[in-house]
């Protein structure tokens, strides 16, 4: 994993990599507290499942505060722009995620979309 992502420019250790901006988590069985199926991308070095972007959104709030973290928020805020754009984002799957008691972040995710609207 080290050499492809060194290919890509990407920095990190072990499992956690920053690639292109992006965080990057090489896991081994992908657990999902989502309702929503992972995507599956085909590549030259395999099969790469990705979460979906309502997940994706919930855990990076959730890193971005807990403990707080301007970096990781920058991060959350650009995910939330997309979020925003994207037609097919399931708000109610992600509100629910932030809800769980594994997350946490309902209130976070809700200041944080309010932010990112009015901007």
């Amino acid at each position: 994993m080290q050499d492809v992502v060194a290919e890509l420019g990407g920095k990190g250790v072990a499992r956690s990599w920053i690639v292109c901006g992006l965080y990057v988590d090489f896991l081994g069985i992908l657990e999902t507290e989502s309702v929503l199926p992972n995507r599956e991308l085909d590549t030259s070095y395999g099969t790469v499942m990705i979460i979906p972007p309502e997940l994706a959104l919930v855990e990076r709030i959730l890193i971005a505060c807990y403990p707080p973290s301007q970096e990781l928020l920058l991060t959350a805020r650009k995910m939330m722009v997309a979020a925003l754009n994207d037609v097919n984002f399931d708000w109610n799957e992600a509100e629910r995620l932030a809800a769980l008691p594994d997350f946490g972040v309902l209130e976070e995710m809700k200041k944080l979309k309010r932010e990112v609207s009015d901007a």
